[in-house]
């Protein structure tokens, strides 16, 4: 019953804060568990109006990203 985990990043709007992303992320992503809180890394830009969250997430849960 091993998991997978893959790294999911997402754009929201605002700066970064405590734990913001992984609320973030539970919040679009929904199911608890899906979301590895202590693997989120936030970096916002440099207008401080948007940030990046990159989680580590259950592979499968989250849509893979569209192919560049």
């Amino acid at each position: 019953d091993d998991v997978k985990w893959c790294e999911f990043t997402d754009e929201f709007i605002g700066g970064c804060g405590p734990e913001q992303c992984y609320i973030e992320f539970l919040g679009k992503y929904g199911k608890y568990g899906n979301v590895n809180a202590t693997n989120c890394v936030c970096n916002s830009t440099p207008s401080g109006s948007l940030h990046t969250c990159a989680c580590q997430v259950h592979c499968g849960v989250i849509p893979p990203p569209p192919p560049l």
